[in-house]
């Protein structure tokens, strides 16, 4: 089955595909032509393939699935992975004053930052990527996958896996998620999230519906989360437009390179300045580290 959708213009993946190209996994996979996304539906897992056409100015997504997957639920899935109905005009308009961030978006033209697929893929994808690079929380995160993902899709002759779900962690112990090589304190963090979900004491859907600074606030006070991995969480799941952790060493960086005159800014610091960029702070940063990593996210 397939359909076309027409993006939000401006609008293009290829510069967060680029940066993050050592972040795919078997579960969410691209490369210079086509994304493909492992869906977790029922009875069994789906498979979307979108090849991202047109130009940045008029852009097009020609997007084709297999499995229990209906077209408008296929709509909502991509605008929601690729923010293909956020606006940036805004945001670009709001800062065509500031040189350094006019130029960022002069540069990375239409690009939004994408967003998982469940509250514990952001959950899990944010724990991995504490304090290591993005190569090693990548391969962490694979690892992940392939040994607790008990869902599987069939496209091109290959078994693709489904994020794992929490009750796929939930009867691990700590000992067991440390096999792949993850840290003891991340393997706790994980499993009691993974175990309070199975349980019901966290509902998704009760969280989604809570304002971001108050879901911030809850999930900074579970053991290995914290204000800076909460903010991340609260941004890949929901992605609301004003939240970003402003004080990632990323962003403090980028801000050193592009503000400070080459010193890097302290958390504080780093959190006072992107105040200037709301309501935008979460495309305000994500172009920040766009623009350090050089299109190559490590």
């Amino acid at each position: 089955m397939e359909l076309t959708i027409r993006p939000l213009p401006p609008f293009t993946t290829k510069h967060w595909r680029r940066a993050y190209s050592r972040f795919q996994d078997s579960s969410f996979s691209w490369d210079e032509e086509e994304i493909l996304v492992v869906i977790d539906a029922h009875p069994e897992p789906g498979v979307i393939l979108i090849r991202e056409e047109g130009t940045v100015d008029s852009p097009l997504l020609r997007v084709s699935w297999q499995g229990p997957l209906r077209e408008e639920g296929v709509r909502q899935l991509v605008a929601r992975l690729l923010g293909s109905n956020e606006p940036v005009k805004p945001f670009y308009q709001k800062f065509a004053k500031d040189p350094v961030m006019r130029s960022l978006t002069e540069q990375f033209a239409g690009t939004r930052m994408p967003r998982t697929r469940s509250f514990f893929e952001a959950l899990v994808t944010t724990i991995l990527e504490q304090q290591v690079s993005m190569k090693a929380a990548a391969t962490l995160r694979e690892r992940l996958i392939q040994k607790w993902s008990s869902r599987k899709a069939f496209f091109a002759k290959k078994e693709l896996p489904a994020f794992p779900h929490p009750e796929d962690i939930a009867s691990c112990s700590v000992d067991d998620l440390c096999q792949i090589g993850m840290s003891r304190a991340k393997a706790r963090s994980i499993l009691q999230a993974a175990q309070m979900l199975q349980q019901g004491k966290l509902d998704t859907h009760s969280l989604e519906k809570e304002d971001p600074q108050s879901l911030i606030a809850f999930l900074a006070t579970f053991p290995g989360i914290g204000n800076w991995s909460a903010r991340f969480i609260v941004t890949r799941w929901l992605g609301p437009p004003d939240v970003f952790a402003c004080s990632d060493l990323g962003v403090r960086k980028a801000l050193g390179q592009f503000y400070f005159n080459g010193k890097v800014p302290s958390p504080a610091e780093s959190e006072r300045f992107m105040e200037c960029f709301s309501p935008w702070r979460r495309l305000a940063g994500f172009y920040l580290l766009l623009a350090y990593t050089g299109g190559d996210a490590t």
